[in-house]
């Protein structure tokens, strides 16, 4: 096996190791960022969310809104971002242990 296999395998074995313990106990959450409107219905600017199976845009919209109910008109006009790349607001992705969701309301300028 080359070097460069054997970076790579050791890199699979600790990525898997790794969401693994991510997703046992304590440490399965993810992260909300709030900007701009989300930030003023917040009242936050960053929020921890305990992980499970299945957040998808409905289901994290729900979660949102019971921590923030302000947050409701916001984010029907909202996208949502997990790890800086823009997603679907359908059942198309779910949020995964450690990602990082930010709320990016419509903006406008002049």
């Amino acid at each position: 096996m080359s070097h460069v296999s054997a970076a790579l395998v050791i890199l699979l074995i600790y990525f898997s190791v790794h969401r693994f313990v991510l997703t046992q106990g304590n440490f399965a959450q993810f992260t909300v960022l709030y900007f701009a409107s989300a930030k003023d219905a917040s009242k936050v600017d960053t929020d921890k969310f305990e992980w499970s199976a299945g957040i998808n845009a409905q289901t994290l919209t729900n979660l949102l809104v019971e921590r923030h109910p302000d947050l409701g008109y916001v984010l029907k006009t909202s996208m949502f971002a997990v790890n800086m790349e823009y997603m679907e607001n359908d059942s198309s992705w779910t949020v995964q242990p450690g990602d990082e969701v930010a709320i990016i309301p419509p903006v406008s300028g002049g």
